[in-house]
């Protein structure tokens, strides 16, 4: 019996020794996703989002008619008019309304891809109409990546080579597809 213990008691002291640093290690992760989820809530439920949200939805359902082919057209139009009327606020400017999205579902893909608990959270709390708006915005990022009047092309500076990269839109659908397959409704 001592030799038993003998050589159970280092074994359990290691894995305890084991857990206790795994722990350690990912509740400081898990609590910092957290919060970056919770920050990102914050800039849904605020009135920059929703303004930027009916800017954008307006845009494609009565400027293009619910014609994603008609978006660069109308995009460029649009940005091109916005740039001349200098009294206007950014959060009426389409480019800024569109860049805001972008930037907060890319930001929510990051958290939805950061552990299974918060992308499940994330599949239940928003629905198969977000993914809507983020293919939207997917097809108004294409129209300013293709446009070479917005989107200058700068990729002669003088840059070491980093590799292929495919910015943004991969984010984006990358959580259009996860959110196309959740209701039209949020779960609690």
């Amino acid at each position: 019996m001592e030799h038993f213990s003998q050589v159970i008691c280092p074994i359990l002291s290691m894995l305890a020794s084991f857990i206790s640093i795994y722990v350690a290690i990912n509740i400081p992760i898990r609590i910092s996703q957290n919060q970056r989820y919770e920050n990102l809530l914050s800039i849904y439920q605020s009135s920059d989002f929703a303004e930027a949200l009916h800017g954008v939805i307006t845009f494609y359902c009565k400027t293009c008619n619910y014609d994603v082919k008609r978006i660069p057209y109308e995009y460029k139009k649009r940005f091109d008019e916005d740039l001349q009327n200098k009294t206007l606020d950014n959060a009426k400017v389409l480019h800024f309304q569109r860049r805001l999205l972008t930037e907060f579902f890319s930001n929510l893909d990051i958290c939805a891809r950061s552990n299974r608990a918060l992308c499940r959270k994330i599949c239940r709390e928003f629905t198969s109409s977000e993914s809507n708006i983020i293919r939207i915005l997917i097809f108004m990022n294409k129209a300013v990546d293709n446009n070479k009047e917005i989107y200058m092309d700068i990729s002669k500076i003088k840059y070491e080579h980093i590799g292929e990269l495919n910015g943004i839109n991969n984010y984006l659908m990358h959580l259009s597809g996860l959110l196309q397959k959740s209701k039209r409704w949020m779960e609690f």
